[in-house]
């Protein structure tokens, strides 16, 4: 870095180096405050302003403002592994029980934007983990590209007019992330919040697993449908997936551009294919989101 510098500027930053050591053990530490980070880079951007450095330069300093998941995440080296509750694992603490009473609509909480900040920081609030993820589901996005689902109380997810023919295709059109606002309100909240204290997640289905869904109408014990499909109709499900693929990586898309710092794909259903139909069926198309 030093190669970037006038003499002018080694005078103000002589020991740039050394700083760089005491920082990076500070923050692997965990002992940096905001205040010491809004200082140094309000003086990077002052000596960039003045010609002294150049920004490019500082790409190091910057990872070392990057919350500790985002670094792990990125294959940076941690201090420790990052700890954070899985998609809704915070729903067995009692302040959501008591949230969840007052709003019985698992829709109502998960398509509201106060509610949805007010659930996805209450693991934050209590446990301060190193990932505060978007109370959200992966069946969320559905009616943004044409797929309308209700969630029943015992029978979960029901989609009424699931898709098994080239006619139920024609329902699909690109996905209206204008339906999603909620979404993108909620990580804006959520990353204003935690501020760099903690990594902000989104999270999107698989396209194999939103369209066991969107294919068996529901939640089943056996999948024979959409496993039937492979077979039967490879064309049509291939179309179904490929549609799925781009909405789902629009919507990725849009999540980080709201302010998530990651994004976890769940392919929850995927372990119903053996492993040479998971690889022909529902790896391609992940790969294809990446």
């Amino acid at each position: 870095m030093m190669n970037v510098l006038s003499s002018k500027s080694c005078e103000l930053l002589c020991n740039l180096y050394e700083f760089d050591y005491y920082f990076s053990l500070l923050v692997e530490k965990e002992f940096v405050i905001d205040v010491c980070m809004l200082v140094m880079a309000t003086t990077f951007l002052f000596l960039a302003f003045r010609g002294i450095i150049n920004l490019c330069s500082l790409s190091p300093f910057i990872f070392y403002l990057d919350p500790l998941l985002v670094k792990a995440a990125r294959g940076d080296p941690v201090s420790r592994p990052p700890a954070w509750m899985m998609r809704q694992a915070g729903r067995y603490m009692a302040v959501y029980r008591k949230l969840a009473e007052k709003h019985p609509s698992f829709r109502e909480r998960s398509e509201t934007t106060d509610l949805i900040v007010e659930i996805s920081l209450q693991p934050w609030e209590a446990f301060r983990p190193d990932g505060v993820i978007i109370f959200s589901d992966i069946l969320t996005p559905l009616p943004a590209f044409g797929v309308p689902f209700d969630i029943e109380e015992v029978r979960g997810p029901v989609i009424q007019s699931p898709i098994r023919s080239e006619d139920d295709l024609k329902a699909l059109h690109p996905i209206d992330l204008e339906k999603l606002h909620f979404v993108g309100e909620s990580l804006k909240i959520l990353r204003q919040e935690v501020g760099g204290h903690a990594a902000v997640l989104g999270f999107v289905g698989a396209p194999w697993t939103i369209a066991t869904y969107i294919v068996e109408g529901g939640t089943t014990r056996t999948y024979t449908t959409i496993k039937s499909m492979c077979h039967t109709a490879p064309n049509l499900l291939r179309t179904l997936l490929s549609h799925l693929t781009k909405a789902i990586s629009e919507y990725i898309i849009y999540q980080v551009e709201s302010g998530a710092h990651c994004i976890q794909i769940f392919d929850s259903w995927g372990g119903q294919l053996p492993p040479d139909m998971w690889e022909q069926w529902s790896k391609p198309y992940i790969t294809e989101v990446i």
